[in-house]
């Protein structure tokens, strides 16, 4: 089961939608290149994890991602009092894509800290697994 937060990083402004650009790694990091009614964003995990920028990542089709909307419903309600808010970042230190990861070979989460980072997109859901936050830079 999720149990799902908002993630809020200080310099991000919500809007009525949130659109991907683009996805890209690179030597500088994996890149999610955003942009909603009121700015660009770049979300940019950059340090290096066990010879990856992320311990894991996926992308999922809008249909799909549908499987998070109670979670993100139930989030949204706890934060801003009602789960009518838009809004499209989340993250979660318990979840069932943590538990599928922990399945591999290889360290989980019984020895390293992780959270589940999720984009909700107009057309894709995008979910990471990192041990740290990465970074949200306003364009």
């Amino acid at each position: 089961m999720n149990t799902l937060e908002v993630w809020r990083p200080p310099n991000y402004v919500g809007g009525e939608y949130l659109n991907h650009i683009s996805v890209q790694l690179s030597p500088a990091g994996l890149s999610f290149q955003l942009e909603n009614e009121k700015h660009e964003y770049e979300v940019l995990f950059n340090q290096i994890e066990f010879g990856n920028y992320v311990l894991s990542f996926r992308q999922l089709e809008d249909m799909k991602g549908t499987y998070l909307w109670k979670g993100t419903s139930a989030a949204r309600e706890e934060f801003f009092g009602t789960s009518k808010s838009n809004w499209h970042l989340y993250k979660t230190s318990q979840s069932d894509y943590i538990k599928w990861f922990d399945t591999l070979p290889g360290p989980g989460s019984e020895s390293q800290s992780m959270t589940h980072y999720i984009i909700v997109t107009t057309e894709s859901t995008f979910e990471i697994l990192s041990t740290y936050e990465p970074e949200l830079i306003v364009k």
